[in-house]
């Protein structure tokens, strides 16, 4: 690897690294770049990205486009709370993981610019219909989360050389399944809503 190619990837593990040590579910950070991510709360997963640099390579950002932009990627998951959003209001779980949504909409496309990636625009915007009541949008959740970590879970079954993007995948699959699945499991049982200790960001509360 030449002398820049090995500067390239050490930004990136280095950026990268910032961003997922610091991942949490409150707002959404109004810039869009993952170093940029970094100065949120840190907290539930800590820990540094381990292993040598390593430039990423096409396999790296094809698997990280998918984890933005699948049926089943973050890019989809923030398109669908947003349709919440938009036809039930400001209705809690749904703002808190929209905003989580967002970072890690971020982190991907951090590393994915970082990476020399094309970055696309979110196709899944407009293009999912909002369910019919609370219940169904928590039980939407629900399915959603679910299906965003048997993404991951594929996604890292496969051969990965760089150490970095194993350690952002890791991180986005433990948030959907440590704290956005419970919140909606919450939402569900409390009539499609959120309950005080359990909006999917901060303290283990989902």
């Amino acid at each position: 690897m030449t002398r820049s190619g090995l500067a390239v990837a050490a930004g990136i593990v280095l950026a990268v690294s910032a961003c997922t040590s610091s991942i949490d579910d409150g707002a959404a950070p109004a810039a869009t770049s993952g170093a940029a991510a970094s100065s949120e709360t840190p907290g539930e997963t800590g820990g540094e990205t381990t292993g040598a640099a390593v430039e990423p390579g096409p396999a790296e950002i094809d698997i990280a486009l998918e984890a933005l932009t699948s049926e089943h990627g973050e890019y989809a998951a923030y398109a669908t709370y947003k349709a919440i959003i938009d036809e039930f209001g400001a209705v809690q779980p749904y703002t808190n993981i929209l905003g989580s949504e967002q970072k890690h909409i971020d982190f991907l496309v951090g590393y994915l610019d970082g990476a020399g990636a094309e970055i696309p625009e979110n196709p899944w915007l407009g293009e999912v219909a909002a369910p019919a009541d609370l219940m169904a949008a928590a039980q939407a959740g629900i399915d959603a989360e679910i299906a965003n970590v048997a993404m991951y879970d594929e996604l890292l079954a496969r051969e990965i050389a760089d150490p970095a993007l194993v350690d952002l995948l890791e991180r986005l699959r433990g948030m959907s399944e440590d704290r956005h699945l419970p919140a909606f499991e919450a939402a569900l049982a409390n009539g499609g809503v959120g309950t005080a200790g359990g909006m999917g960001h901060g303290g283990g509360n989902g």
